[in-house]
C-alpha cells in the first residue's frame, strides 16, 4: 500500500515537472530570441541558441516604440478601469445579496448572461457607438467598454463571497443604527478583501494585456497603450522578430512582478471563492 502511494506521488511530481517545462518553453524561447540579432535569427533559425547576447536590443526597443509614453497610458487606463470595476461590483453585489428590490432576479440573470458574451460579438456595434459619441482616440473609449465587459465576472466572484457572510451580521449592524453604506464599507468589505484583491489583479492584468480594444479605438500614437508598441517593429513587408520579442519581454515584466508579489492572495481569493460558491 505504501509502495503504491510512493509511486503515485512520484508520478504526480513527474507530470507536474513535465507540464511546467512544457509551459515555460514559449517563455524561454521569447527571452532567448530577444537576445539575438535579427540577422542571427534568420541565419541560424528560431530554435538556435544566441551566438552573441545583444542586451542593447532592450534599449533599442524602448526607444523605437516610445514605451515611456505607452507605459503611462497603460497605467492610466488600467487604474481607472480597476477603480470603476471595484466600485461597481462591490455595490452591485451588496444590493443583490442584502437588499430586496423590484427586478432583482432580472438583474441577476442579466449578469449571468453577460458572462456568456464574447468581445467579438459586440465589437462592431461598440465601435459604431463610440464613433457616434465622438469618443474615438480617447482613453475613455477603452476604459468604459473594459468596465462593461469585465464587470459580470467581477460581480459573480464578489457575490459568491458575500453570500457566505451571515445575514445576521448585517442585520445586527442595521439594528445598531448603521446605514447601508456604513454596513457595506465597515463590516462587509473587510470580510471580502481576498476577493477584492483578486478582482484588482485580474482586471489590472487584463487591461495591461488588452490588445484588440485599443487597436480598434486608438489611432493616435501618443494615446497608444503598451501592447500597441509591438506595431513599431512591423513594416508592410517584414517584421523585426528580435526587437518584437524584446518588446514582448518588456511588456510582460510588470505583469510577472505583480503576479509574484500578490500570488498567494490571488490564488487564495479564487480558490476560497470557488469553495464558497
Amino acid at each position: 500500500m505504501r509502495n503504491k502511494s510512493i509511486r503515485t506521488i512520484v508520478s504526480d511530481v513527474f507530470f507536474i515537472i513535465l507540464f511546467s517545462c512544457y509551459s515555460l518553453l514559449p517563455v524561454l524561447w521569447i527571452v532567448m530570441t530577444s537576445l539575438k540579432s535579427n540577422e542571427d535569427f534568420v541565419r541560424y533559425g528560431s530554435l538556435a541558441l544566441p551566438k552573441k547576447l545583444y542586451f542593447d536590443n532592450y534599449i533599442k526597443a524602448w526607444k523605437a516604440a516610445r514605451f515611456s509614453t505607452y507605459f503611462w497610458n497603460s497605467i492610466y487606463v488600467a487604474a481607472l478601469t480597476v477603480i470603476g470595476i471595484v466600485i461597481c461590483c462591490v455595490l452591485i453585489s451588496y444590493c443583490l445579496c442584502y437588499l430586496e428590490f423590484h427586478g432583482k432576479r432580472f438583474l441577476e440573470s442579466l449578469i449571468i448572461f453577460g458572462l456568456l458574451i464574447p468581445f467579438e460579438l459586440v465589437m462592431i456595434p461598440l465601435f459604431r457607438n463610440i464613433k457616434t459619441l465622438n469618443m474615438m482616440n480617447t482613453h475613455m473609449a477603452i476604459i468604459f467598454p473594459q468596465i462593461a465587459l469585465w464587470l459580470p465576472f467581477s460581480v459573480y466572484l464578489i457575490r459568491s463571497f458575500m453570500k457566505v457572510i451571515p445575514i445576521s451580521l448585517v442585520e445586527s449592524a442595521r439594528i445598531d443604527g448603521a446605514g447601508e453604506y456604513r454596513t457595506l464599507f465597515s463590516i462587509v468589505t473587510p470580510l471580502i478583501k481576498p476577493a477584492v484583491i483578486s478582482i484588482i489583479i485580474f482586471n489590472l492584468v487584463s487591461s495591461w494585456n488588452n490588445f484588440m480594444l485599443p487597436t480598434i479605438m486608438i489611432t493616435s500614437d501618443r494615446l497608444r497603450t503598451v501592447p500597441l508598441g509591438l506595431n513599431a517593429f512591423r513594416t508592410k513587408y517584414s517584421i523585426d522578430v528580435a526587437l518584437t520579442s524584446t518588446a514582448t519581454v518588456i511588456i510582460a515584466v510588470p505583469v510577472i512582478i505583480l503576479y509574484l508579489i500578490f500570488q498567494r492572495k490571488l490564488i487564495s481569493g479564487l480558490i476560497v471563492g470557488a469553495i464558497k460558491q
